[in-house]
């Protein structure tokens, strides 16, 4: 600082002296320089407009702060390490497969992270109540089920439910996943916007069959409840042979037939609606239920019975149809009553279909609550195949088979 004062004023006097030998008269001080004395008005104003135009504080730090471009850096190298871990997991063909068009090597560093924590957070449901085991290898004679009351799917207000969703599908290998309560009415929501299809939305990079269903005769929203959905990747979609819903377009079930040469499987996922009143004084809220939309469905044609009592009937009945066929019927559904004792299990467990509920043959007794905050099991499957089904998880409503 003193060595600028210095020089300052050695051109201070060079000017001044200059202006004297020329005849011309000047002040030195308004020149550019002050020793000492208040600063003029002009000068006021630069400091004050300075001090108006300086960064905000955030957490008594400037955002230009040493402390705000360390941390920073150090976010950037903890991606950087993230990134490298992908290279060093993962062969380089299957990083590139990673590497879809749009997607960055940091977008995949924060994926990689957050399958970590859903990793984490299901063992830990296990930990708390959840039965069976999470194996750590699927060999190539094995197929994975994972099975989940979805509770709103919005991928038009938010990606985080798919991208949760998407990690469990690769943390465990799934070859299938089937989902009640989507509550996407697909019509409207494709019609707005035609990237909410869910084959993107599941698995990009994998080769799939997607089956929807939801109910077709009413139009409220593109969030509708109720509605099923089934969808099968890579390996298992080479033996894919037929798919379907439910006929009366209520989204009730959805279907896939998969086999090779006479033998044949009908995987369905199954959405038995809820008879319990919505404690609400919201009345369009109780209308578009999925109780009610059935109900009014079945009125229209005639049919004055429960909603739930017409659906068992009708599943009944096409399982039955099923099996005579010759066919094996892999049935994971939402009972929403006891899967053992509901009347859901009094058809199934009728001599034109005996299927049996695979936790109970697995764990030799009945399954626990299939929510941590239930009281009797409603999320379960059924099978008639010959073959005993291993690796139960149940845990918050979700159930993965092998």
């Amino acid at each position: 600082m003193a060595g600028r004062l210095d020089r300052s004023a050695q051109g201070l006097s060079s000017r001044c002296r200059g202006a004297a030998d020329s005849g011309r008269s000047t002040n030195c001080t308004n020149a550019g320089f002050w020793r000492s004395g208040p600063r003029p008005e002009s000068q006021r104003r630069a400091a004050k407009w300075r001090q108006k135009s300086s960064p905000p504080l955030v957490n008594n730090q400037p955002h230009n702060s040493y402390h705000n471009k360390r941390k920073r850096h150090h976010e950037s190298k903890h991606d950087q390490e993230n990134i490298e871990s992908v290279d060093r997991n993962f062969s380089p063909q299957q990083v590139n497969s990673e590497k879809q068009p749009g997607l960055s090597r940091q977008e995949i560093a924060i994926a990689r992270r957050t399958e970590k924590s859903i990793d984490e957070s299901v063992r830990e449901s296990l930990r708390s109540g959840g039965v069976g085991s999470i194996p750590n290898e699927k060999g190539d004679n094995i197929g994975r089920f994972m099975f989940e009351n979805w509770d709103s799917l919005a991928p038009w207000k938010s990606r985080g439910k798919v991208d949760r969703i998407n990690a469990l599908c690769k943390r465990f290998d799934v070859d299938c996943i089937l989902a009640n309560e989507v509550q996407v009415q697909w019509d409207i929501a494709l019609a707005q916007d035609r990237t909410l299809s869910l084959e993107r939305l599941l698995m990009p990079s994998a080769v799939k069959w997607v089956v929807t269903s939801h109910n077709t005769h009413e139009c409220f929203h593109r969030s509708q409840y109720g509605g099923t959905c089934i969808a099968t990747f890579d390996r298992l979609s080479q033996f894919v042979q037929s798919t379907g819903s439910d006929p009366h377009g209520l989204g009730r079930y959805s279907w896939v037939q998969v086999g090779s040469g006479s033998v044949s499987t009908r995987i369905v996922t199954l959405y038995v609606p809820n008879s319990t009143k919505v404690s609400t004084n919201n009345s369009n809220q109780r209308r578009m239920t999925v109780y009610n939309q059935h109900r009014r469905y079945f009125r229209s044609i005639g049919d004055n019975r429960c909603p739930r009592s017409i659906l068992v009937d009708h599943i009944g009945t096409q399982i039955a149809l099923w099996i005579a066929a010759g066919e094996q019927v892999l049935l994971f559904t939402d009972a929403n009553s006891d899967v053992y004792r509901g009347i859901l299990a009094t058809r199934l467990n009728s001599d034109d279909i005996r299927i049996q509920e695979q936790c109970q043959k697995i764990l030799g007794h009945e399954s626990p609550a299939s929510h941590s905050s239930g009281s009797m099991p409603i999320t379960v499957t059924f099978s008639s195949l010959p073959t005993k089904l291993a690796w139960v998880t149940t845990g918050s409503s979700s159930l993965i088979l092998t």
